[in-house]
């Protein structure tokens, strides 16, 4: 838990970090915490139950056939290297040359902050969530964040 003191040390709210971001006791906590406070609650939402979507991926090195969507260029262990646009054409093996950067990386497990932040940071649509070891895992859906998001504000 959390405490947040008024001049004078009286308590203003005493709650988890959570609680006290999603309702502050009044305008002073709500102006101590801050105004990106939704925000950053998002730090203490576990993405259990966030679904995992299979992505299209190519591997660098390797030649490509045409792709009609986004596709997450991986390097052999799997891991993400960035975005190749819908409709390119690539002569040869795949090399990082014309790849978009991909933007930050959901770590699977992790927070809704860091699902949302990998969806909005990333070209495509999809932001890349990946295994603790760095391996694609699949991709994830800003609107898909959102909606676990009002699941947990249902349940609090």
């Amino acid at each position: 838990a959390v405490a947040v003191l008024r001049e004078g040390g009286r308590l203003a709210q005493f709650d988890p970090p959570d609680r006290l971001l999603a309702e502050p006791a009044d305008d002073f906590v709500s102006s101590f915490v801050g105004r990106d406070r939704g925000y950053r609650r998002l730090s203490f939402l576990d993405a259990n139950g966030l679904t995992i979507h299979p992505l299209q991926t190519v591997v660098l090195g390797e030649p490509v056939s045409s792709i009609d969507d986004w596709a997450l260029a991986v390097d052999r262990a799997g891991r993400p290297r960035g975005w190749l646009p819908a409709r390119s054409m690539v002569d040869g093996p795949l090399t990082e040359d014309g790849l978009r950067p991909g933007g930050s990386l959901y770590v699977k497990g992790g927070s809704l902050r860091g699902a949302l932040d990998a969806a909005l940071s990333s070209p495509s649509g999809y932001g890349a969530a990946v295994h603790p070891d760095g391996a694609l895992a699949g991709g994830v859906v800003a609107e898909e964040v959102l909606a676990l998001l009002r699941s947990h504000r249902d349940v609090s």
